[in-house]
Parts: structure tokens; C-alpha cells; sequence
């Protein structure tokens, strides 16, 4: 892929702009084009024969190196792609029969994955400009992990497990197993999610470290940083769907904003240093612990993105590429609790 160049005076133009709370380029500009590639129904279109895999894997590391490895070592968690092992691995996977069975699925739900290419190019589009530092990678690699891995940013590559995009009507999805697979993680396998999934994925990759997060205020606000360029970027997309909640999570975080944001300044909890209340308040599951089954799960993610989104209302001249810089404390001073935006 060839990421086109807009000129200095358009670029100029282009990153100041904003409309109302979020930034959005104003100006045309040359859409980027990305390739896509179904490694999954290559693999899956294999015959049982040795040498016809041999040869796919000559032909992987010719033309897809880092994701040859990346999906034997990192994705498959298999052995290094050049191991004897290897080839009889990659055979045993593609001549599974449950594999093969979750294939036709994927097939079946996936006839065509043009349409999404579509939507994540118009968001590299809208990056190159706005985050030009975060350009998205040229190419989106589609695989078949077994469940293994559904989004895998790289800086060459992002792969998408497409096993992890079909539909709650999906007879294998419902047969996963609940310990590995809660309700809270099948309801959100679904086609809907896997471009805001993918360029997510990408942007918490790309634009922060989780080891310089410090305390719970640095990281909830650096979550939020990343949630809010997300925003800006895939301008059509409901908010909800940017914070990867359902529409009823959504509206129990608005209507509990206010309570749940005092107690977290009555336990004294912004300015702690402990992974454990980060992990608490930002990692996934089908509610925030501490503040009740029915609570929206993340709750950080979500008053990060508030404060960030309340900052950038205030501040219209600040572009979102120099958002980074912007210290938590800062953007804190910009944020109503008790009130929505």
C-alpha cells in the first residue's frame, strides 16, 4: 500500500481543525489504501498433501515474513515459524476437523471482507492526517486462530482473527466454553465490532506505554486519549461502540457518572500507584468491580474518555496529535462530573 501525501499547506490546515467536541479533517484528502489478505481460506483450500504445505510456507515467508511469524510464534503460540515443527503443526491444524468446521463458518458469515476494509481504510485515512505519528500499518492480515488471538497489531501488519467477528447465532460460538468464554466476551463477537475492535487495537498499541501509567488518573486519562482519538477517526460510530460497551452499559455509566466519580474521590483513589485498582477499574469484564453487577465494565475507560472529551471541547486549538503531551491534571481541570456531554 502507498499512503498518499497531502501537501504541507493542506496538512497544516487539515490537523487544527475541529467540529464542536471531537477533531475531524475538514479538507479532501487522499484516501489510503490498504491490502488485504485471507490467509485463512488459503490455508483452509490446502489439500492433505506435505508438499503442497512446503510450499505455502516457502511462499508465506517470501511474501507475509512478519506475519508468518508473528502467527506461528505469538498468534498460534506454536514454535518459531522456521522449526522442523512447524509444517507438521501448521498440517494438524488445517486438517482438524472442528477447525474445518469453524472455517465454513467464518466463510459463512464472511463471503466478503471488502466492506470493512473499507471503513478501516477511511480510518487510516483520517489518522495519517490527524495522527500522522500513528499511521496504521499497510496491510490487514484475516486468519483463523481458533479463538486464539482476535486483534494482533504489528507494525507491518494488523491480523484479525475473523473466528472472533461472526454472530451470536453461531452454533460454535455458543458451544465455547463459559469459564473461557463468559456471556459478557460471546456477546461481543459479532461482524459489528471488528472495526472498531481492529483500529482500537491499533491506537492503544501505537500511542501508549500501560508501564508509564503511574497512578489510576494517568491511566484512566491515557485510555481516554486513545478512546477519544477513536472517536475522532471513526466519526460515524456511536460512542458506545467506541468504549466497546452495549447500549445499556453506555447509559448506566451517563446516569451513574456523577455517584460513581464521587466515590472514587472519596476512597482516594485517582492518585493511587496500585496495578491492582488499575486492573480493577480498566480491564475488561461484564461489570466494574466495586461498584456493582449492574455497573458498566471498564469504568475507567469511560471517565478517561469524558475528562479527555471535556478538555478537547475546551481547548479547540489543541490537535489531536498534541494531545499526548498533555499532562492528566491538566485535562482533569476540564471535567464536570455532574455533567454530560
Amino acid at each position: 500500500m502507498r499512503i498518499f501525501l497531502v501537501s504541507l499547506f493542506a496538512f497544516a490546515l487539515l490537523i487544527g481543525c475541529s467540529e464542536g467536541t471531537f477533531r475531524s479533517p475538514k479538507a479532501p484528502i487522499e484516501e489510503v489504501t490498504i491490502k488485504s489478505y485471507r490467509f485463512d481460506k488459503e490455508l483452509f483450500e490446502l489439500e492433505n498433501d506435505t508438499a503442497l504445505y512446503a510450499q505455502f510456507l516457502t511462499d508465506l515467508k517470501t511474501n507475509q515474513p512478519a506475519f508468518q511469524s508473528a502467527y506461528f510464534e505469538e498468534i498460534m503460540q506454536m514454535c518459531p515459524a522456521d522449526n522442523p515443527a512447524a509444517l507438521p503443526l501448521l498440517m494438524h491444524f488445517g486438517e482438524d476437523s472442528l477447525f474445518n468446521v469453524l472455517q465454513n463458518e467464518i466463510e459463512t458469515y464472511w463471503v466478503d471482507e471488502n466492506e470493512v476494509v473499507s471503513e478501516i481504510e477511511k480510518a487510516a485515512s483520517n489518522i495519517a492526517v490527524l495522527l500522522p505519528e500513528q499511521k496504521m500499518p499497510e496491510q490487514l492480515v484475516f486468519y483463523n486462530s481458533g479463538f486464539n488471538v482476535a486483534v494482533f497489531p504489528d507494525r507491518d501488519f494488523i491480523g484479525v482473527g475473523l473466528e472472533w467477528f461472526l454472530s451470536t447465532d453461531s452454533e460454535l460460538i455458543k458451544l465455547l466454553p463459559p469459564e473461557q468464554f463468559p456471556m459478557y466476551k460471546r456477546k461481543a463477537m459479532v461482524k459489528e465490532n471488528l472495526v472498531p475492535d481492529v483500529v482500537r487495537g491499533w491506537l492503544l498499541v501505537s500511542m501508549y506505554d500501560p508501564q508509564k501509567f503511574g497512578d489510576v488518573l494517568n491511566a484512566m486519562i491515557s485510555y481516554g486519549k486513545s478512546l477519544y482519538a477513536l472517536k475522532c477517526v471513526l466519526p460515524d460510530y456511536e460512542e458506545a461502540q467506541v468504549l466497546n460497551y452495549s447500549t445499556e452499559q453506555w447509559t448506566w455509566a451517563l446516569e451513574n457518572q456523577y455517584p460513581v466519580w464521587r466515590d472514587m474521590v472519596k476512597e482516594e483513589m485517582l492518585f493511587e500507584r496500585n496495578g491492582r485498582l488499575i486492573n480493577q477499574l480498566t480491564k475488561d469484564g461484564p461489570f466494574t468491580n466495586g461498584f456493582g453487577d449492574e455497573s458498566a465494565p471498564r469504568i475507567g475507560w469511560y471517565f478517561g474518555y469524558q475528562m479527555v472529551k471535556a478538555y478537547m471541547k475546551d481547548h479547540q486549538d489543541v490537535a489531536l496529535q498534541d494531545l499526548a503531551e498533555v499532562p492528566a491534571e491538566v485535562i482533569m481541570k476540564s471535567f464536570n462530573p455532574k455533567e454530560k456531554i
